[in-house]
């Protein structure tokens, strides 16, 4: 038996928890009683018994940290010889039981609030669950570190510890504890290069949350806008033609200025994100560490990943990296923020996390057989360009339309119809004997990769449209989720499908 001293007997988490989870609770209280709070602002009756009000808000703040002083004390867990004990609950009580074969996974990590008050959170997945079963909100970083290494060793050496109880020299075996994990730092990102992968992430992102605020502004002041600023250059300028194309350059010059705030706001929050990033390797596992604000800690375990995921684009290409995400098995599809990011990767390193997360498999060693998406999906893309062509026309057939809105419609439909033909280009299904490769995207190119032997289920379906050219979709149902890829030929579907199950089928590979 591994356990310490430290965690053999029943213990609270650190006493920073109190403030912790008073805080959090306090926060969630206000959320749900925003309305109430703000009474003495709306309402004159309120005003009349503010002291009141303010005497009765204080009584209730006082009540909730007692009741979470009590949580604090009720909340108790300890290791014993077969398992991980939880006991919680003030007027309910619940105690969890988690031998150590269940534990899947150990991740800790912190909030900003839990950076202030110098205490970290420890997250126990097992088997079956789409979130932790057991989350410790406030642990000093010794103990929730100590904590982790001691489940672990229990997890991954309990039966080299069972057969050398027999062989010991007559010592206790409650002390047979000390066996120290080798950290070992793999990879690190530096400031710049995490610079270098905020400049070339999804400007989207960025660019939806500035329109979002440039909205809530212009929603603000529209109304002076148009009662004052708009009359009064109307009644300037005689010459209409030259008052549009004065409008069109303003909204050119400010979306221009949107598109540089988006730059901005896209790098500033990926940076956040993945702050000091580094990646050290725990025995025969992986732990990915990042962030500023929520620092964020997790296990990976090759048996556990399901797919990995490659992302690029011209900016990357030229600054020479690459970002992988990592998905892991849930009860639930891993959405993307549930990803594990694995962003600034050189090319080397792209090889080596390819190698530790399948097994051992060279990246460029794979042979695979490539089926591409069929030319219908470029002509169903293409196809949708008919409401633009119509607006086209019936813009092209008015005497006043203005030669710069024929351009950029122009532009427009050429412009979607060679992004259109660059996503067919780029989807494709390619599957080696032992891993299946997915290919996508349009301006950036995501490469996706699955052993087949973690494969769980396989669909094929037909639209009546697909049918009637001979194709059909196929869709990959793994433990993280699905995979899917369409305009597939159906004979090349068919022979793909009894492939993969028979070496599903055959394979005896175990893994979680």
């Amino acid at each position: 038996m591994r356990a310490t001293n430290n965690f053999k007997e029943p213990r609270h988490q650190s006493f920073n928890g109190v403030f912790l989870m008073f805080f959090a609770d306090l926060i969630k209280r206000v959320k749900q009683n925003i309305y109430i709070l703000a009474l003495p602002f709306i309402s004159g009756t309120v005003r009349d018994y503010i002291l009141f009000f303010y005497m009765g808000l204080i009584l209730l703040v006082l009540l909730q940290f007692i009741y979470t002083y009590l949580l604090f004390l009720k909340y108790t867990f300890y290791v014993s010889n077969t398992a991980f004990h939880l006991h919680k609950g003030l007027f309910r009580r619940r105690e969890i039981e988690i031998p150590f074969d269940r534990i899947q996974n150990i991740n800790l990590q912190q909030n900003f609030l839990q950076q202030v008050l110098s205490v970290v959170g420890l997250d126990i997945e097992t088997a079956g669950e789409s979130k932790a079963e057991v989350q410790i909100k406030a642990l000093r970083k010794k103990d929730a570190e100590q904590l982790k290494t001691i489940l672990l060793a229990e997890k991954e050496e309990k039966q080299v510890y069972e057969h050398s109880v027999g062989e010991d020299d007559g010592q206790d075996a409650q002390d047979f504890k000390t066996v120290e994990t080798e950290d070992a730092l793999v990879f690190k990102l530096c400031f710049l290069d995490l610079l270098k992968v905020g400049l070339s992430s999804n400007i989207l992102k960025g660019l939806s949350l500035v329109f979002a605020f440039a909205a809530y502004v212009y929603n603000a002041f529209s109304d002076l806008y148009f009662q004052n600023y708009d009359a009064y250059i109307s009644d300037q300028i005689s010459d209409y033609t030259a008052y549009i194309s004065g409008k069109f350059l303003l909204i050119l010059s400010i979306g221009l200025i949107f598109i540089g705030i988006g730059f901005i706001v896209t790098a500033v929050f990926t940076v956040i994100k993945y702050f000091n990033l580094k990646v050290i390797k725990l025995n025969e596992n992986y732990e990915v560490e990042y962030g500023l604000f929520n620092r964020f800690k997790k296990v990976l375990k090759s048996s556990k990943v399901q797919t990995l995921e490659f992302r690029t684009n011209p900016v990357r290409k030229l600054f020479g990296f690459q970002n992988a995400f990592v998905s892991q098995a849930s009860s639930e599809e891993t959405t993307e923020k549930h990803k594990i990011g694995l962003v600034g990767l050189p090319a080397d390193y792209v090889s080596l996390f390819f190698k530790v997360l399948f097994k051992g498999k060279e990246l460029d060693t794979q042979k695979f057989v490539r089926l591409r998406c069929q030319l219908f999906r470029f002509r169903v893309d293409v196809n949708r360009l008919f409401f633009v062509s119509l607006a086209f026309v019936l813009f092209f057939v008015w005497e006043k339309f203005p030669t710069y809105i024929f351009i950029i419609l122009l532009l427009s439909s050429l412009l979607l119809v060679l992004m259109s033909y660059i996503r067919m280009k780029k989807s494709y299904l390619s599957f080696s004997d032992e891993l299946v490769k997915i290919g996508s995207g349009i301006i950036g190119t995501q490469t996706t990769y699955l052993e087949i032997y973690k494969i769980q289920s396989i669909r094929v379906s037909q639209s009546i449209f697909q049918k009637r050219r001979n194709l059909s979709s196929f869709t990959i149902y793994t433990a993280s989720g699905s995979l899917k890829i369409k305009y597939l030929e159906v004979d090349h579907v068919h022979e793909l499908t009894n492939f993969l199950m028979y070496k599903i089928e055959s394979s005896d590979h175990e893994w979680i």
